[in-house]
């Protein structure tokens, strides 16, 4: 965590740099998750063991580690430059089944990643949720969407799409977009990836 920190402190002293801004690669994700056998869910036992905060289940543990690290990054941020914005980009999916309909891999449950606490401690200043399935489906766009906008802006912050071209039919985008446009808590949209940007 104090690595961490430093590096970010590092950043935010010698460059002149507007945000910082994290992925969603917090513990692993499958097939190499803490939880994908006993040899790996036993890897942090002994950490476990020995700080276990007060927990009794691990996963909440684990989670509170994350919360405990973006915490900890958005106060040094804060202390030293308010002015630079914090935001992560997690997995899409929060939980199985929220908003209702929605399955498949979630961050809180695979990654041991709780965005809904960064929103409530006022750790992030904006979230861009990887949102990067089809319109329709168990992990229909047209449900996450509108969620994570209702989520976030309860707190007054910025929200903003991320969405995947490239690999969907030529509508599919257009199609999120104007989901989006047609959404007013929806700040804007960020577009992965860059390599189906022509050169």
């Amino acid at each position: 965590r104090s690595y961490n920190v430093s590096v970010v402190e590092d950043i935010i002293t010698r460059y002149d740099v507007d945000g910082i801004h994290f992925d969603d690669y917090f513990y692993p994700y499958p097939p190499d998750n803490m939880t994908a056998s006993s040899a790996n869910n036993a890897l942090d036992d002994k950490a476990f063991a020995s700080d276990s905060r007060g927990f009794t289940d691990k996963n909440d543990w684990r989670r509170d580690n994350v919360n405990i690290q973006m915490k900890a990054i958005s106060d040094k941020i804060k202390a030293l430059k308010p002015n630079v914005k914090f935001g992560i980009s997690p997995f899409g999916i929060w939980k199985n089944g929220v908003p209702s309909g929605i399955t498949g891999m979630d961050a809180y449950s695979a990654i041991y990643a709780d965005p809904m606490a960064w929103l409530k401690q006022n750790t992030v200043d904006y979230l861009i949720p990887q949102l990067y399935w089809r319109i329709g489906g168990s992990q229909d766009y047209n449900k996450l969407m509108p969620w994570w906008a209702d989520s976030t802006k309860k707190y007054n912050l910025h929200y903003y799409t991320g969405n995947i071209f490239g690999s969907f039919t030529a509508a599919e985008l257009p199609n999120q977009l104007k989901a989006n446009r047609n959404n007013g808590k929806t700040d804007g949209i960020v577009l992965f990836s860059a390599k189906h940007i022509p050169a």
